[in-house]
């Protein structure tokens, strides 16, 4: 190597070095920031021994159901957009250590068994489960950097401007210390109206995919002999959706999901508690057309508490 290359490579380093120090700082710096995922798996794993009833679920498990109101120990796993596949995987991964576990809480929504988090516009969140979770999809393709680099999982952008505050950011700072995430209530809700109610179930129905029906199922079937196994019951429960999103589901699909969860129920002696269309819940209690809000979730929560818990819990509230 002659001089002249030597100087230029030399040059380089100086350049480079830095910048690499740099990026390694904020690598290092970013895996401490408490996120949906990391936060939930260090609240979960904290409590493991203690542990009665573990809810699974997306976003209307996640923000529709309190285990504060339940009158024995429960968790909730729920997380948004989590598909059955990340439900079932993670109950899976906890359940020879969960010694007290009596009860998996599986929510089974309008489009749950119709798709998995890959086919879905937020397909990133599964480098997140593969990061925070230690569990991997099937289909994530390995090559993709958001798997190893949290720079680029959180994005350029973002990564600059947690680095500019400090990396004092705590993107679950709602989340209570049972999993479960509030939503404040909205005066005259603007959220909840036929059109954007129609425009939402128009999205779940385009998310929809016939193929990843028997996908799920097995998955299902997977983790009730699990269960069994070592003497936990599952229980599905559809939650409540109002009546702007309600009215325009597909009926075929509801018959559909019904007919999959109770041929289960009957297969494996589960019980399928179906809330979808329920009219005690009212305007005031829903965040959206298919959200309950805090007031919401306490209704639902001690609903579930009475009709689904009662065999293993008591009820005290």
């Amino acid at each position: 190597m002659n001089k002249g290359v030597k100087k230029f490579v030399f040059k380089g380093m100086i350049f480079i070095l830095p910048l690499l120090i740099f990026l390694g700082f904020v690598e290092y710096k970013l895996h401490g920031i408490p996120n949906g995922y990391n936060k939930k798996r260090v609240q979960l794993e904290r409590q493991l021994d203690s542990i009665d009833v573990l809810v699974l679920g997306s976003s209307q498990a996640l923000h529709g159901i309190n285990p504060a109101w339940f009158s024995c120990k429960g968790f909730n796993v729920a997380n948004n957009s989590q598909s059955l596949f990340y439900d079932t995987q993670i109950a899976l991964k906890y359940l020879d250590r969960m010694k007290h576990l009596k009860c998996v809480v599986v929510t089974i929504s309008y489009f749950a068994l119709w798709n998995q988090l890959s086919d879905l516009p937020e397909d990133w969140r599964d480098s997140f489960y593969y990061y925070y979770w230690d569990i991997k999809y099937p289909g994530l393709k390995m090559m993709n950097a958001k798997n190893y680099s949290l720079i680029m999982l959180y994005g350029t952008q973002n990564a600059l401007q947690y680095t500019a505050e400090g990396f004092h950011e705590d993107l679950a700072k709602d989340m209570n210390p049972n999993g479960w995430i509030r939503i404040d209530t909205i005066p005259n809700n603007p959220q909840i109206s036929d059109e954007s109610g129609k425009e939402r179930v128009k999205f779940h129905d385009k998310i929809r995919h016939d193929y990843r029906i028997a996908e799920n199922i097995a998955l299902l079937e997977n983790l009730i002999s699990e269960c069994k196994k070592r003497g936990v019951d599952v229980a599905f429960v559809t939650p409540p959706v109002y009546e702007t999103y309600y009215k325009y589901t597909d009926p075929k699909v509801i018959l559909r999901n019904n007919f999959e969860i109770e041929r289960l129920c009957k297969k494996y002696g589960c019980k399928y508690y179906d809330y979808l269309n329920d009219r005690r819940f009212t305007f005031k209690e829903f965040n959206d057309n298919d959200h309950l809000n805090f007031i919401g979730a306490m209704k639902f929560s001690k609903l579930i508490n009475t009709d689904v818990l009662s065999p293993y819990c008591i009820h005290n509230l």
